[in-house]
Parts: C-alpha cells; structure tokens; sequence
C-alpha cells in the first residue's frame, strides 16, 4: 500500500488507459444475443412397438443427428429461414436483393450465398453440458445475432424450415424403399 501512495503515477496511468480502452469496446462493439432451441430426436421411422420413439442403437441415434447438422447448416435451410425473417436492421444493400450474393466464388444461381455463409458462422448444434453429441437424445440449436427479436425469429425460422426438410429426406428414403420392393 505504501508503494502504491508513493508512485501513483505507476498504478494510475495503466488503470485509466485499460478503463478507456474497456468503454471504448464497448461503446463500439454491439452486443450479440444467441436464441436457444431444445430439440428431441425420436425413432418414430422405425418403431418396432416394445419402446416407442428410442433408438435401438446408439448409432442409429448418431447418425440421424449428423444428419440433422449437415440439414441445418444446408443451403436450403438457412436461405429459407433467412427469407422469411428478411434482412437486418442495419442491412446496407437494396432490400430487394436480400439475402445477397455478394462476393463469393461460386455461381450466380445461388444468390444468398454471402448471408447465408455469414449465418453457418453463427449458428451452433450442442448437446446439453456433460454429454457427448450422439450419445443423447436432447441437443440445441443456438443462434446469434445482433438483435434478440431477430435471433428468436432465426431460431424458430431455422427449426421450421429444418423440420420441413427433414420431413422430405424421410419422405423420399421411404418412397425409394418402396420402389425397390416394387
């Protein structure tokens, strides 16, 4: 303490410059909120009746929810989504052209490819704490944003959309079965 009263110059300066430096990041740097979804995964394709809607498998449990993150990070997915919640507040490109192409190495014909490739970045596929993915029925989807209306909007869009996609796969694998019985 009595170093401190003795040369404050020493304390004092590196203090105040961190405390700056502190308000200015946070002046400058906006917050972003991250919508959590819980999603269930149930064997409600295969359902041989002793158990209804578990896995026999773990690894049947695995691959269904490697699935479901390749789904929800797809193109598809994430463009749908982003077209029914439209653009940021701040989007800085005609309205219209939304979700844009920007500059991106791949064809024209995926228009979006620049938004959609901004919202892979924020959206995550977790299991609940302590568990390991593929191991338990229960995982969330997180996303981020900047404005919180906007990242539940994206949360439920992306859920919606995921489920209708999902739905499809089942659909054709089963309909691909049946033409090979056939």
């Amino acid at each position: 303490v009595h170093i401190l009263a003795a040369h404050p110059k020493r304390w004092l300066l590196p203090a105040i410059a961190v405390a700056v430096l502190a308000g200015l990041y946070a002046h400058l740097c906006p917050a972003t909120w991250e919508a959590t979804q819980g999603l269930i995964v149930r064997n409600e394709a295969a359902n041989s009746g002793e158990v209804p809607g578990k896995f026999t498998h773990s690894d049947e449990m695995k691959t269904v929810q490697e699935t479901i993150l390749e789904l929800v990070k797809s193109r598809a997915v994430l463009a749908a989504a982003l077209e029914e919640v439209g653009p940021p507040i701040d989007y800085r490109k005609a309205k219209p052209a939304f979700p844009s192409e920007g500059h991106v190495p791949w064809p024209s014909e995926w228009a979006g490819a620049r938004d959609v490739a901004d919202l892979q970045e924020n959206i995550k596929l977790t299991p609940p704490k302590g568990a390991e993915f593929g191991k338990t029925e229960v995982f969330y989807l997180k996303v981020r944003d900047r404005d919180h209306t906007r990242a539940i909007a994206l949360n439920r869009a992306i859920c919606d959309r995921l489920l209708a996609r999902f739905q499809e796969l089942r659909d054709a694998k089963a309909k691909s079965m049946i033409d090979e019985l056939l």
